[in-house]
């Protein structure tokens, strides 16, 4: 079922009314593609159901003072009346595309972000990782088959991509250009698997993509200074098997990256701990054009594991070829933990500096430039 929102807007209705009625048209159909075919300023997300296709045919905006995302599943239904709420059980998802449709489509956020009364920190802007699922452009849980391509996204407030148990995707075709805190562009993290990262590229304040597998399978409730939940299905997560938790089968080629903010982010980081793993990570040609200068290019690793969740294999089976990094920027590859069989090929250091690893024993080394160093301990990382 083809539908196209110019169909559905009336002078009388807010553009939010218009979608929510376009929504609604589709709902009773087996499947059904979303034409947004004239521009849009949203002030709540966009829920999709399963079998459904997005095509970004003109410029999506949020209003000044949204605090959602711009498209979101349904199957996390979210409480705009207690921030704090998370569905106890998500539902799986199947079968979501959303794909630009001509040159440079935009998906942009707010002008002027929203203030909210951080429980600890006091008033301030709603954005980066202490404010949740809301942050993030696109949302996805439990979805299996996905698409995502061929999108710039611009005034993100957060992770603008995220996704969590989620299977056999493909994103592709995108750019970011974000300023604020926690200004990732693309996260996938727990229990996600066999998912392609192709063709990225972005200019962001924080990682450029993130492979995150350090939730672990406990589940309480966010405390301070990460206030609200983060993941769809972290109130689920006792209930998976401790190895679905693990991050495993992930493929990343031809991304770029430029650092904006002095020794925050890199272009890629894989991280590990409280007993998942990152396993089967397949990457190439991933490099940075930096100036601002910078730590990692590439991280393999743990963040702020005080407790040592992390144990010796937890990260293995990585392939990496063809990265490079700028000369601002310490080292090409970096890693604080004892990963096992890392494989690094045809990789170089703009500064001479191949690598910083805390274990050398994991990595095996082959036509690649550059010498490598031991780990030397960065405070914000450890």
């Amino acid at each position: 079922m083809d539908l196209r929102l110019s169909d559905f807007l009336s002078a009388a209705d807010s553009d939010d009314d218009a979608i929510a009625r376009m929504l609604a048209a589709g709902k009773p159909h087996p499947s059904r593609t979303y034409h947004f075919d004239v521009p849009v300023k949203i002030r709540r997300a966009i829920p999709l159901p399963s079998d459904t296709t997005v095509l970004v045919e003109a410029d999506i905006r949020q209003a000044d003072g949204t605090f959602d995302c711009v498209f979101r599943g349904a199957n996390v239904a979210l409480d705009d009346d207690d921030l704090a709420f998370l569905p106890p059980v998500v539902e799986p998802l199947r079968n979501i595309r959303i794909l630009g449709v001509g040159a440079g489509r935009k998906i942009t956020g707010p002008d002027v972000n929203r203030r909210i009364a951080h429980p600890t920190l006091g008033e301030r802007e709603a954005v980066g990782d202490y404010y949740g699922i809301r942050t993030h452009q696109i949302d996805l849980s439990r979805c299996d088959g996905f698409e995502i391509a061929d999108l710039v996204f611009e005034k993100t407030r957060g992770w603008c991509l995220n996704f969590d148990f989620c299977s056999h995707g493909a994103v592709h075709g995108l750019r970011f250009h974000s300023t604020c805190k926690n200004g990732d562009g693309i996260d996938v993290r727990t229990g996600c698997h066999d998912i392609e990262l192709r063709d990225i590229a972005g200019d962001t304040s924080d990682d450029l993509l993130a492979i995150n597998a350090s939730a672990g399978p406990a589940v309480s409730a966010p405390s301070a200074p990460y206030w609200l939940w983060n993941e769809g299905t972290a109130r689920m997560r006792p209930s998976f098997p401790a190895r679905e938790l693990d991050v495993r089968r992930i493929t990343v080629r031809d991304c770029r990256y430029e650092r904006v903010r002095p020794n925050v982010g890199c272009v890629l980081i894989v991280v590990a701990k409280n007993g998942s793993r990152c396993t089967d990570i397949d990457i190439a040609d991933v490099s940075e054009t930096s100036t601002v200068p910078g730590r990692i290019n590439l991280f393999l690793g743990a963040f702020r594991d005080s407790r040592g969740t992390f144990r010796p294999g937890d990260i293995r089976n990585v392939r990496i070829v063809g990265a490079r990094s700028a000369p601002a920027t310490n080292a090409c590859v970096t890693s604080n933990v004892s990963c096992a069989d890392v494989r690094v090929e045809r990789c170089a250091a703009g500064n001479g500096v191949l690598a910083e690893l805390a274990d050398e024993t994991g990595f095996a080394f082959t036509d690649c430039t550059g010498k490598i160093n031991a780990y030397p301990g960065y405070g914000n990382i450890d």
